[in-house]
């Protein structure tokens, strides 16, 4: 049976078998034990604008390897419905026509608050997904980001959704126009 995941910022001893990864290297297959030490505090956060996770050092339009496995805070406007946040623990944010994904599965509680369309200032370590595409393939092609929170205090709703949203007012309208049908 596998153990419970270990909680942000706990002490624990792993061994496995090191694999060299784009930008880090993974611990593949490991065993972690925990050291009895109490889980200390997460470190200071990198603000980042998204942008400047897909841009390069020189300004090209490429993933910037510079944050990989770094704590990084981004902010971006929530793109994942509420029932695929909660039925996945997995979200998705957008900013500038980037999206980033936000795996909330470590994470105890997920704020009510957080929905389609709200604002939201979101902490963690950036973590590059990278995949195979064949054996002779000599280099992998990049998937995404993925951002790993700490703790429940990682997640921030900053604005909810405008009340008025597209859905809302096409309902309005359909209405209203029901309502002149039936006068007519």
């Amino acid at each position: 049976p596998a153990s419970p995941r270990p909680v942000a910022g706990s002490h624990v001893t792993a061994r496995g078998f090191g694999e060299p990864s784009n930008g880090c290297s993974l611990l593949t297959e490991a065993l972690l034990t925990p050291d009895g030490q109490p889980p200390r505090p997460p470190g200071s956060t990198e603000g980042v604008d998204m942008e400047d996770l897909f841009r390069d050092v020189s300004g090209d339009a490429r993933v910037n390897a510079r944050y990989f496995c770094r704590a990084l805070r981004l902010r971006g406007t929530v793109c994942s419905t509420r029932a695929s946040i909660d039925e996945n623990r997995l979200l998705q944010f957008t900013q500038g026509g980037h999206v980033v994904s936000v795996d909330l599965s470590g994470l105890g509680t997920i704020p009510s608050t957080l929905q389609q369309g709200c604002e939201v200032e979101i902490a963690g370590i950036c973590h590059a997904e990278f995949v195979q595409d064949s054996v002779s393939s000599v280099f992998p092609r990049f998937k995404g980001i993925t951002l790993i929170p700490r703790t429940d205090a990682d997640v921030r709703v900053l604005r909810r959704p405008h009340l008025f949203t597209a859905r809302l007012l096409f309902v309005a309208v359909c209405v209203l126009m029901l309502i002149l049908a039936v006068c007519l």
